[in-house]
């Protein structure tokens, strides 16, 4: 096997992550144990205050405030970017009160000031004028979720409708289209049909 690949384990990524420290008896996550003591420290003051209150049940608050320590800042989420709980938490704080959408930690911007539109592609397009009319969404990569994307867009007809379907006449078609062509630069332009 090449050395490279049993080095990957050691050197790759997420190595620190994995890498444990032994206290005592005890072996840990290097994260987790720095959380764990940071915990320790915030919980020493809490305890004491519950004891004072409460009596021997005020003990229970150090294991519940660990417990907590390491649900906020060691856990992460299971889906999306995997962000650490704490991460989320402020994250989602913060759009809240900007009033703004974050996607991958980047402000995304969302008022009406410019017209979007979404679809799967492969390709990237850098103008409007660029984008296929002829399939909104591109291919739908599974049949199952074809559906829920394009439920509520209008039908787009992609073959090219007949007069009759229409209820148009030749001569009306040539009139729209020759006034579209040459209408003057100062006049609105016209959709053709």
């Amino acid at each position: 096997m090449n050395p490279l690949y049993v080095l990957t384990e050691m050197t790759g990524r997420e190595a620190a992550e994995q890498r444990t420290v032994v206290i005592g008896s005890v072996e840990l996550n290097w994260r987790l144990w720095l959380v764990l003591l940071g915990s320790f420290v915030a919980a020493l003051p809490l305890t004491f205050l519950a004891f004072a209150f409460v009596g021997q049940l005020g003990l229970v608050t150090l294991p519940v405030v660990l417990g907590l320590g390491a649900l906020l800042f060691y856990r992460r989420s299971t889906q999306g970017l995997q962000l650490r709980t704490y991460r989320a938490l402020l994250d989602t704080r913060k759009a809240r009160a900007a009033d703004q959408f974050y996607l991958c930690g980047l402000p995304i911007d969302t008022s009406d000031s410019q017209v979007k539109r979404l679809m799967t592609t492969a390709a990237a397009y850098t103008t409007p004028s660029d984008v296929p009319r002829s399939q909104p969404l591109g291919n739908a990569p599974t049949k199952r979720r074809a559906p829920k994307r394009a439920a509520h867009l209008p039908e787009i007809n992609t073959e090219r409708p007949t007069h009759a379907a229409v209820g148009a006449t030749t001569d009306d078609l040539s009139e729209d289209l020759a006034a579209a062509l040459f209408a003057p630069s100062g006049a609105p332009d016209r959709e053709i049909r």
